[in-house]
């Protein structure tokens, strides 16, 4: 779902801001906190609005079923007067102290559990469900993930294409856990890289995925002293 949203930005050429309602520690990261408190600021949208040179980018509110309980404090109500295109003429940040037009901005929204969304929030956005992927567009949405990560990172050196044992092994998890768990096993391969230049390109194993690797993990804890 986030990755829809950050294609349709890169598609229509706006920018593009992620909102992640599980990060949210209180209202004042929604609506600016007040000025006399340490270290406040404006809100999220205040903060990324203000260095945008235009007033319709893509907002992603990304799992919007924890707004009622982020941190013991409901922010369903800082957050309505945003998809609220009349009160959105007038959002105020209370950190500056100033009203801001914000009824040009288009939110989409995405959610785990439709059921855990307020009435009032949910009758601000028409409802889309998507299914999940089936284990063969999963196989595709791996490789696309991959291909992406290796020219992010300028990983050129490594294969061009996943082995179809891996892309198999990575069907079962979410794109999320996919990207993950690649990222994972690409640092992997340089480290192998780094230690055998013959191997050129650098391919990933199913065995160099976290969920594959043999090794196990050390438990902390503590040893009594012996005298």
């Amino acid at each position: 779902k986030t990755e829809f949203a950050l294609q349709l930005a890169s598609v229509l050429g706006l920018p593009f801001m992620e909102f992640n309602i599980a990060s949210v520690h209180g209202k004042f990261e929604v609506s600016g906190g007040h000025p006399s408190w340490s270290q406040s600021e404006p809100g999220r949208v205040t903060k990324f609005m203000l260095e945008q040179p235009i007033l319709n980018p893509i907002i992603l509110m990304d799992e919007l079923e924890l707004a009622r309980s982020v941190a013991h404090d409901d922010v369903t109500q800082p957050l309505l007067q945003f998809l609220d295109r009349e009160q959105a003429r007038r959002v105020t940040d209370h950190n500056l102290n100033m009203q801001f037009d914000y009824s040009s901005l288009c939110f989409i929204a995405t959610t785990n559990e439709l059921s855990f969304v307020s009435n009032a929030m949910r009758s601000r956005f028409h409802v889309f469900e998507i299914e999940p992927p089936t284990p063969e567009q999963t196989v595709e949405i791996a490789e696309n993930i991959y291909a992406k990560l290796r020219t992010e990172r300028g990983a050129l050196y490594l294969s061009e294409s996943l082995d179809r044992n891996v892309s198999e092994q990575l069907a079962a998890l979410p794109p999320r856990a996919i990207r993950s768990a690649l990222s994972h096993a690409m640092n992997l391969a340089t480290l192998r890289l780094e230690s055998d230049a013959t191997l050129n390109p650098g391919a990933i194993g199913v065995e160099d995925l976290p969920n594959c690797q043999q090794s196990k993990k050390i438990s902390f804890g503590f040893v009594p002293r012996t005298t």
